[in-house]
């Protein structure tokens, strides 16, 4: 357990007298406890651990401790970690027995998950707290479900720290997997086969420190978030992927599903757009890079061509904030179930491969990553909810507009032998401009700007699925790349195509081209 910032001894005992005081009878062994509290709690620089011996957990518990058992509602870690109670009361956790029973299946086996239990921490014995003694203070989930039993920091706070994990638990093992998992919450499970889970480019923070805020967990937590807190795996040397606490506060927050940040707010602080408003203007031969968030707002992207009269944020985007107020979330972490041809239930897709239109398989279940045509892929997240009418119109707006993006960057260069290497023997623009002898104009190499290396920075920042020479190429034996920032242009279809076509009408211009 992570304590919040130390509270004076002479204030908390304070408190405790005053609540005893208010409570009668309760209040007597109330205040024989602050003796124990005050034990652990920091005068000054100096932690005091002569202390009387804790209350016992009860038998069975195996040192667990849950709700205090005088005051309804508090668990007996937040007598002294105050902030972290006041934050999680708030919390779905908070709430996870009364939730349980006011369903419509609640059983016995659900119960490890909506109590303190061996779930979420290293315990590895499952007759411990709740199911050793159906004790009601164990009821709920609680600071020891992820910390893990209390007792001996309790009885040595200085001593003993019962750190949570870092990993969510890739295998349903440790952590938040441990819970939430199965057919009908499978977060563990898709976000496991999620870039986020799967980290593929996670080596990039051993050998590039700037880009382990992003591509790092850890760092992420710390240098994105501003969260340097103690954890089980802190500190031995390990890269590790984005995990579930990176992006969810497991202590609560202000936000839905106790999100670090707002999925909600039209700016940087946006909690997906933390990193993903990395790069949108020129130049660098490794293109665009994490561009999407910036696609979205409108905001700093894209190389401006001459006689491109509207201010980018003029351009009406049509899955920007003005039509979606959950921005990137709204379409990427899609909630849907899954039934059979008889109704039956197969599958919660809580969203958490972060794929907007996935693939289907035979029976309708998600597939991530997949290599599916469009018709196989679900749009059901973009019908309804004041957004596309249906699934049908949905999915024929994304081929248009896809099929628009295509005939433009065909206009600035088609990669005639499907190499990936822009020739004057290519068709298009750009190789004309080779062709005639200005092919220095395209040297990735260097970052002095023209309307050809312009075009050649929109045409990587627009490019879909079906051009990808764009997103990985070679111009005078140099090479460049991009990320896949336009989403095959759903990000902000009419701002890309305003910028292709610019590039395109500047191109022709610069170079007397037809």
């Amino acid at each position: 357990m992570v304590a919040s910032d130390p509270i004076e001894c002479d204030e908390m005992g304070s408190l405790l007298m005053k609540m005893g005081s208010q409570i009668g009878v309760a209040g007597i062994i109330l205040s024989m406890l602050s003796l124990v509290v005050l034990a652990g709690c920091v005068d000054g620089d100096t932690v005091y651990t002569d202390q009387p011996e804790w209350e016992e957990s009860p038998p069975g518990g195996l040192g667990f401790l849950g709700y205090e058992p005088f005051k309804k509602g508090e668990t007996l870690c937040g007598q002294c970690h105050v902030d972290y109670q006041a934050r999680w009361i708030g919390t779905d956790h908070a709430d996870a027995w009364e939730g349980l029973q006011s369903s419509s299946h609640a059983a016995s086996y659900c119960e490890g998950c909506h109590t303190v239990s061996h779930l979420g921490n290293e315990v590895t014995d499952p007759n411990v707290a709740w199911a050793a003694t159906q004790d009601n203070r164990f009821r709920d989930v609680q600071c020891e479900s992820c910390h893990g039993p209390g007792i001996e920091h309790v009885s040595a706070p200085a001593a003993t720290q019962p750190l949570a994990s870092f990993e969510a638990g890739i295998n349903a093992s440790n952590g938040c997997g441990e819970c939430h998992n199965g057919t009908h919450h499978p977060f563990v499970e898709q976000w496991a086969q999620s870039a986020h889970g799967s980290g593929p480019h996670v080596a990039y923070a051993g050998t590039r420190s700037y880009c382990a805020g992003c591509h790092e967990g850890q760092a992420a937590l710390e240098q994105t978030f501003g969260v340097d807190t103690d954890y089980l795996e802190k500190g031995d040397g390990e890269l590790r992927t984005i995990t579930c606490i990176v992006c969810h506060d497991p202590h609560g927050s202000p936000f839905d599903g106790q999100l670090r940040a707002s999925i909600q707010v039209p700016d940087r602080t946006n909690l997906c757009m933390r990193c993903h408003t990395r790069r949108g203007e020129p130049w660098s031969s490794h293109g665009p890079h994490a561009a999407q968030g910036l696609l979205i707002l409108s905001e700093d992207v894209g190389y401006i061509p001459e006689g491109f009269s509207r201010a980018i944020a003029d351009v009406p985007n049509p899955h920007g904030p003005r039509n979606n107020n959950e921005l990137c979330a709204r379409c990427h972490v899609s909630d849907f179930t899954v039934t059979d041809e008889t109704g039956g239930f197969l599958l919660h897709s809580v969203g958490h491969t972060f794929e907007a239109i996935s693939c289907l398989d035979d029976e309708g279940l998600p597939v991530y990553d997949g290599n599916c045509a469009v018709d196989d892929r679900t749009f059901a997240t973009c019908a309804g909810s004041g957004c596309h009418g249906s699934e049908s119109m949905a999915r024929n707006a994304y081929v248009q507009n896809r099929a628009r993006l295509n005939v433009l960057l065909d206009e600035l260069w088609e990669d005639s032998n499907l190499n990936h290497i822009m020739e004057a023997t290519d068709k298009g623009l750009l190789p004309k401009v080779i062709a005639n002898g200005h092919g220095a104009d395209l040297d990735p190499s260097n970052s002095t700007m023209n309307p050809a290396k312009g075009a050649l920075w929109n045409g990587m920042l627009a490019w879909t699925g079906d051009r990808t020479h764009w997103s990985d190429g070679e111009v005078g034996g140099v090479h460049f790349s991009s990320h896949p920032n336009s989403g095959n242009g759903v990000h902000n279809p009419h701002l890309l195509e305003a910028l292709l076509l610019a590039s395109i009408g500047e191109v022709r211009a610069a170079y007397g081209l037809q």
